[in-house]
């Protein structure tokens, strides 16, 4: 029985291998084929005018010897002790993403923080980054020490959520730096918090195989990352999805930080 199970097992390794070619190849193909039918990619610096105005509106400041993208938007004259909220957004987009929200959230909040990770929207994209929430968690500890930051209303989104419990972790066990004083509220909007729950797409394994991984996170045609927000987001424009694929890619950004997001995720223990 043993030696049964042993072959069945090594049976299901390869058709799982075999299949991971055949779609990584046809991938390929339709992507190729995708590209020859688009214009080629303009750079950030051709962007319209309102994606540069919110690049400019914000300053970079160093973090551990990496530039992230930062923006506050704050209202002069207002108390900001108890109306600071600070903003952590998701994966695969940016600070971008809540644009459209600020006005909103301005009739609640008199100082809205935001900043882009590492490795997404305006900030650096390093090879040489773990991208592991534990530091991502400090980054953005010390983005928000620099800006003077002390405390304030959380606003958590997909990895922001993630980032979000490994925080709240370090509440729990008072590691929190003395500068900072904890958060008045927290609220999480859609995102993965259990690693045990989570369930990947196949074009997220697909990142996970040995060199295929790597293969398809600095190739993957623009076509596949936005098929992907759309079944995420379903209201999102041609013009919408253009303008999240170029930010993502700007300064080399790559579907490698995925890779190693869910590398170092599943290296955690359990505690």
């Amino acid at each position: 029985p043993l030696t049964n199970k042993s072959e069945t097992m090594k049976k299901g390794t390869t058709c799982i291998i075999i299949i991971s070619f055949i779609v990584v190849v046809i991938a390929i193909l339709v992507g190729v084929l995708q590209y020859l039918q688009e214009d080629p990619q303009r750079p950030i610096n051709a962007m319209d005018e309102e994606v540069m105005k919110w690049k400019r509106q914000g300053k970079m400041i160093n973090s551990f010897g990496w530039n992230i993208w930062t923006r506050i938007v704050e209202q002069q004259g207002r108390d900001h002790s108890n109306a600071t909220l600070l903003i952590l957004h998701g994966f695969p987009s940016s600070s971008w993403d809540f644009r459209m929200n600020l006005d909103a959230l301005q009739k609640r909040f008199s100082r809205i923080v935001l900043f882009d990770h590492l490795g997404l929207g305006f900030s650096d994209k390093p090879e040489n980054f773990t991208y592991s929430l534990i530091d991502y968690a400090d980054v953005t500890l010390d983005v928000w020490r620099q800006l003077g930051i002390t405390n304030g209303h959380l606003l958590a989104h997909d990895i922001g959520d993630s980032i979000a419990t490994e925080l709240l972790t370090r509440v729990d066990r008072e590691l929190l730096p003395a500068y900072f004083d904890g958060f008045q509220s927290v609220t999480f909007l859609n995102g993965g918090m259990h690693i045990e729950d989570y369930a990947p797409r196949i074009s997220q394994l697909l990142l996970l195989v040995p060199y295929i991984g790597d293969f398809l996170a600095h190739n993957i045609p623009p076509f596949v990352f936005k098929k992907q927000l759309q079944t995420i987001v379903k209201h999102l424009s041609d013009e919408e999805m253009e303008y999240m694929w170029r930010i993502f890619r700007d300064n080399g950004g790559s579907m490698d930080i995925f890779w190693l997001m869910i590398l170092e995720i599943r290296l955690l223990p359990n505690s």
